[in-house]
């Protein structure tokens, strides 16, 4: 059978249960999860985020720095561009639920992994509270073209 099947046909699934989940999603989402088309998602990685909205001014007082906290440093070992996320994780102080702060961004152009350990050492020189090392899939990949963008030559 070829074509798209929206998940409306199905008639064993209540449409009040699909009304709300269709409430709950997102134009593009909706196409493609409720009435079986095919959507390219391009662009953004998370295309609905809108910083106003969704955390206005707020994400620049809380992300600061905390010398006495570890770094949780999110790595994606492309080349072109390099971009990493430095957080931290933390506690809110209102909620008091766990939070990670995102408090900077290591992003270059045509670089290897060693030029964004130098420039994460020279932004953070003192830093002794620990480092937790997150990579992407591709950091364990043991076939890339250069001896600098593994995640193993970085374990120290």
């Amino acid at each position: 059978m070829r074509g798209a099947l929206p998940t409306s046909k199905n008639t064993f699934i209540d449409p009040v249960a699909l009304a709300e989940l269709e409430a709950r999603y997102d134009e593009k989402f909706a196409r493609q999860e409720l009435y079986g088309e095919f959507v390219v998602f391009e662009g953004a990685v998370y295309f609905t985020f809108n910083r106003t909205e969704n955390s206005g001014d707020m994400a620049l007082r809380v992300a600061q720095y905390e010398p006495h906290r570890p770094i949780w440093l999110c790595c994606d070992f492309n080349i072109d561009p390099m971009a990493w996320i430095v957080a931290q994780p933390g506690v809110n102080e209102q909620t008091k639920l766990k939070e990670v702060y995102a408090i900077d961004e290591i992003y270059m152009r045509n670089a290897n992994t060693i030029d964004a350990c130098e420039e994460f050492k020279s932004r953070y020189p003192n830093h002794n509270a620990g480092i937790v090392l997150y990579g992407d899939a591709t950091g364990k990949a043991r076939h890339t073209s250069s001896k600098h963008h593994k995640l193993e030559d970085h374990r120290e």
